[in-house]
């Protein structure tokens, strides 16, 4: 009753009937990731990825480099959540004095804005991954330059004094593509793991994302927000969500790339002379990576990638369309 009577008396207020849809939506959310929170899955996840970067710890540079996009997220997320809802609360008080329809509207915000700090958590542990997957791919590119260099030089590694390691009969090269292996095989399985934690969640927030930018889009373009007002909260809302829509979509498709880039520079050193117990490693690690998918999916219902941006545009004009014909 609340919604629908500000609707009626207020046009920068065009949410009218959707917030509560939005509002359930949220609170799933936040209640399945509480439900694995209280199970230890989130506990088990940040364990396991401790007990690795105890043993393969990440460069200062990209720890700082980490924890720094990391709080540029956290901070535009909270200029575009908190300002405009709280200069919005403001203003439904001072209008309405009715504390039932501002508590409805805080309750509401507050739920959109814990679902915020689900979407951040998500963001800073797929950093952490993409970070090691860049620290594996540096490595593997120093094993690559050593090899190209050493192929322009076959001569070399003819000498009986060239290969090291030689009195062990195995080369430290196929130890270390050995190692990056392991290493990889447990970030990969790290993806799958945080895929399963935030799974539903992250359908939960595309699927909410997309939702209220269509029905703010429709209200502008058919006319009901006809204020100046009204116009500041729909840039605020719509640049709110397409920022939070990128920011994970972004996220996930980087890690991936990452994680696939390790296969390409695999295959350039597999390509070029090695010896016979690297050439093995090379050949173990190409087998792996082409036996292991690593994408982040929502429920295994779509693929989190780029192109998820321009189906979502796609889609979305498809729907306000077919809204307009009806109208």
């Amino acid at each position: 009753m609340h919604a629908g009577r500000l609707r009626q008396r207020d046009d920068h207020d065009h949410h009218g009937d959707i917030p509560a849809g939005r509002g359930r939506r949220c609170m799933v959310s936040r209640a399945a990731m509480v439900y694995k929170g209280a199970t230890g899955a989130v506990a088990a996840y940040e364990a396991k990825t401790a007990e690795y970067d105890a043993h393969c710890p990440a460069d200062a540079r990209d720890a700082r480099c980490h924890w720094a996009l990391a709080a540029v997220v956290a901070a535009g997320c909270a200029a575009l959540i908190v300002l405009p809802n709280v200069y919005r609360v403001h203003l439904l008080y001072d209008r309405y004095r009715d504390a039932g329809l501002v508590a409805f509207f805080v309750l509401m915000y507050v739920q959109n804005a814990t679902m915020c700090v689900t979407e951040l958590q998500f963001v800073v542990y797929c950093l952490g991954l993409c970070l090691k997957f860049c620290q594996i791919n540096g490595e593997m590119s120093a094993i690559r330059s050593d090899t190209i260099a050493a192929n322009r030089y076959p001569a070399v590694l003819m000498s009986p004094c060239s290969p090291p390691g030689a009195a062990t009969g195995r080369p430290p090269s196929a130890d270390s593509v050995e190692r990056l292996k392991l290493r990889h095989q447990f970030v990969s399985d790290s993806v799958g793991d945080l895929n399963a934690l935030y799974g539903f969640q992250l359908g939960a927030s595309l699927s909410a994302l997309f939702v209220m930018a269509l029905f703010d889009i429709y209200a502008v373009v058919s006319g009901v927000v006809e204020t100046a007002k009204g116009y500041l909260f729909f840039y605020a809302w719509v640049f709110q969500y397409a920022f939070r829509f990128t920011v994970i979509v972004i996220t996930t498709h980087v890690t991936t790339k990452q994680a696939l880039k390790s296969k390409i520079l695999i295959t350039d050193i597999n390509s070029r002379l090695t010896d016979k117990n690297t050439k093995e490693e090379l050949q173990l690690f190409l087998q792996e990576l082409s036996s292991r998918s690593v994408n982040f999916t929502t429920l295994d219902m779509f693929i989190i990638n780029i192109r998820l941006i321009t189906s979502a545009i796609v889609t979305g004009t498809t729907y306000l369309v077919i809204l307009f014909q009806f109208q």
